[in-house]
């Protein structure tokens, strides 16, 4: 393990999980792009993480037929500017600054997905030719906060409170929750929301008959 992985596992424990493997040669041919090494090694140590209940970090094993590159594009949704937006916010400790858009993959030097979070903040590279040269773009609609490290710098900065980001909440790092998802886990969960919105449906149904 490299040296920010060690100090990532750490803050957040050894894998309770075996991590989902990944057909990088797909996802590389589905995407077009090369990614780094630090989230390769992250995501052949650990299944998808959510961390503090808060900070999902996606992993391309968990759903392996789908389209990386369409699930990008669907990620960014939220935070792609329509066409008539000439600027955007760059926050940072002096407060914001007016800058251009920040293009979205699959343009070159695009931001591209690799998480987000509960309160709707898209985590994001802002690419580059050389992938381990990739910095971390946290985002939301018009506003971003810019980390130029690499994806572990950042977990790591970020869960041992030595690096603030004023888009985040300011205390998700108190809940030392970990949660280590595989495929099983995802369809499980999506099995019980599907039993209880069908559940809500019919008491609903039932209601409205009742008072008829």
């Amino acid at each position: 393990m490299t040296g920010y992985l060690m100090e990532l596992e750490a803050l957040i424990g050894p894998p309770a999980k075996a991590a989902p493997p990944v057909d990088w040669p797909r996802v590389e041919r589905d995407t077009g792009l090369t990614f780094p090494r630090d989230y390769r090694e992250l995501t052949a140590r650990y299944a998808q993480l959510t961390l503090g209940e808060y900070l999902i970090i996606d992993h391309p094993g968990v759903f392996p037929e789908r389209s990386e590159r369409r699930a990008a594009i669907d990620g960014l949704g939220s935070i792609r500017p329509d066409r008539t937006l000439e600027y955007v916010y760059l926050l940072d400790d002096e407060g914001e600054t007016r800058v251009p858009p920040f293009p979205f993959f699959p343009e070159e030097g695009g931001l591209y997905p690799w998480g987000s979070t509960v309160d709707g903040q898209t985590l994001c590279w802002l690419t580059s030719a050389d992938p381990d040269h990739w910095t971390i773009m946290v985002a939301e609609y018009g506003r971003y906060w810019h980390f130029r490290g690499s994806l572990l710098e950042f977990l790591v900065g970020i869960l041992s409170q030595s690096i603030r980001c004023p888009l985040l909440s300011s205390n998700w790092t108190e809940n030392r929750t970990v949660e280590e998802s595989t495929r099983a886990d995802v369809d499980a969960a999506h099995a019980i929301s599907e039993a209880r919105s069908r559940e809500r449906r019919e008491r609903k149904e039932r209601l409205r008959r009742q008072g008829h």
